[in-house]
């Protein structure tokens, strides 16, 4: 028994020394390769067998010491298809004329030698390309932060390390992107989607866009940021948009303090027009508030408040036109109701965002292709088609109350001062 034991345990140390030489894996070996694109560069292998990540550091190949990388698979791969990157799909393999090549395939039966792939890079996809030069940034930016560039090109990842900014010599920072699409979108940030660029005084910047250049290999795009949305700035000042607001918030907050003093016979339309005076008021100055970087900072989630005017203003014009024309009772039926289904809609749908966690709202807030940029983009779109047909609203009964003025002795109302108002 024990002379088996020790044949069994030498056949076991013989296959352990087998494998470990390589025997037992797959070796992939890149004998040649093209040109970088990059200075300084890696090759990485991506495949079935890693969900196609183009740069995932564990699919990092070694250069040995004779130059050629290599990476072992495990031996119980049959079948895999797979390429070579440089750290991201803009940066793959492709044919020596740099086209796109097709998936290399693997096949245990029908490799010469399936422990032992050898192959040669004949090229790399030539792509349109980028060079985003980033002449300035706020002072107030950390002297230790690290700035990335994020777009279209790279799924908005805001720190991914192939579009990470080098610092020159002459204190400008440089980026390289490569895209296929007819135009790239990106933005600046400091490794998260909280810490994006901004606009001065902290405000929401859009996207950047750069059209595809035409005839030139690379095209340099000169940059600068002009603030950090986390970070406040020294000295913020109210743009022309915040005053022009914040001018209008104040108009409305001196004619609720003046209105209930002025005599008049139709109180019940006057209350009503103090409601979408208070209301309109208080939106304007919400969205002054919810914009701010402070705000923004600590409580992100206010800046979807002013949305829900969108859904209530025509509705509440339209009872207050109804109640100074006819001294009607709007509300008296449950049918009217009605009008304002939309926002009670808009308001369930936007609870799954207010109660959703400061980290995933964040990303969904800041991402422009989120799900909660197209909630808000479809109920904005809807909103002009609501708001228009309550305007034509106002506009048939401001129709019907002329017709009946010149056959009674009705209410004389300005009827100028409403054509005036609808217009606006």
């Amino acid at each position: 028994m024990s002379y088996i034991f020790r044949i069994g345990v030498a056949i076991f140390f013989l296959i352990s020394i087998f494998c470990t030489t390589g025997n037992c894996q797959i070796r992939i070996e890149v004998v040649h390769h093209s040109k970088f694109t990059v200075n300084d560069s890696s090759i990485y292998l991506s495949g079935t067998f890693n969900n196609w990540s183009p740069g995932d550091e564990n699919y990092k190949m070694t250069k040995g010491a004779n130059g050629v990388f290599y990476f072992n698979l495990p031996d119980t791969l049959t079948y895999f298809e797979y390429k070579f990157t440089q750290g991201s799909w803009a940066l793959a393999e492709g044919n020596g004329d740099g086209k796109v090549r097709a998936n290399r395939v693997y096949s245990r039966n029908l490799e010469k030698n399936p422990n032992l792939v050898q192959v040669v890079i004949e090229g790399w996809e030539t792509q349109p390309s980028y060079v985003i030069v980033l002449k300035k940034i706020p002072k107030n930016t950390p002297h230790d932060a690290s700035i990335y560039v994020m777009g279209n090109f790279n799924n908005w990842n805001p720190e991914d390390r192939s579009y990470k900014m080098t610092k020159q010599v002459d204190g400008t920072y440089r980026a390289l992107v490569y895209s296929s699409y007819p135009q790239i979108e990106f933005k600046f940030t400091r490794g998260t989607l909280s810490s994006v660029e901004s606009r001065p005084g902290g405000r929401m910047l859009p996207n950047r866009i750069i059209p595809r250049p035409i005839g030139k290999p690379n095209s340099d795009v000169e940059v600068e940021i002009a603030s950090w949305m986390d970070i406040s700035d020294s000295i913020q000042l109210y743009s022309i948009y915040d005053l022009i607001l914040l001018f209008s918030f104040f108009q409305g907050a001196l004619l609720i303090f003046t209105m209930p003093s002025i005599q008049g016979y139709n109180r019940s339309a006057n209350r009503w027009l103090l409601i979408l005076i208070g209301f309109s008021s208080f939106i304007l100055l919400l969205k002054v508030i919810s914009s701010s970087p402070l705000i923004v900072q600590f409580t992100p989630k206010l800046q979807m408040l002013p949305d829900f005017i969108f859904f209530i203003y025509g509705p509440l014009f339209y009872i207050y036109i109804q109640r100074l024309l006819f001294q009607s009772q709007i509300l008296s039926g449950s049918g009217n109701k009605l009008y304002f289904i939309p926002v009670l809609i808009q308001f369930f749908v936007y609870m799954v965002y207010f109660f959703m966690d400061g980290l995933s709202f964040d990303t969904e807030i800041s991402h422009p292709y989120s799900d909660l940029y197209l909630v808000r983009f479809s109920f904005g779109s809807v909103a002009w088609i609501f708001n228009f047909y309550y305007w034509l609203a106002a506009n048939r009964a401001l129709k019907k109350y002329k017709e009946n003025y010149e056959n009674s002795n009705s209410y004389e109302q300005n009827l100028q001062h409403l054509t005036t108002v609808l217009f606006i």
